[in-house]
């Protein structure tokens, strides 16, 4: 995934140092250490582990790179099913 190029994202909820935070779903040639920016009601109104679609990209402001999406954006949660697909029809990306 090229910086600046907006594309769907699955991320999963995780708890990590005291805070619930989104990380890319593994498969999708994303390192699963980048941070992701999205608002924070969407990670915390629902369990961990959770599953959402957002559309983003990746960027740096401060060197250091993060997926983003605006905070107006809509975001889907994904069942099982939607996830299975989605990871089927991906095209393979150089692991970033």
């Amino acid at each position: 995934m090229k910086e600046g190029i907006y594309r769907y994202v699955l991320i999963e909820t995780v708890y990590e140092r005291g805070k619930v935070r989104g990380r890319p779903l593994a498969g999708q040639g994303l390192s699963q250490i980048l941070r992701v920016e999205c608002r924070r009601d969407v990670r915390e109104e629902h369990p961990l582990g959770t599953v959402f679609k957002l559309y983003m990209k990746i960027t740096r402001t401060a060197g250091t790179p993060f997926l983003y999406t605006h905070y107006t954006w809509a975001h889907r949660v994904m069942t099982q099913a939607e996830i299975d697909e989605f990871m089927a029809e991906i095209e393979p990306l150089e692991e970033f």
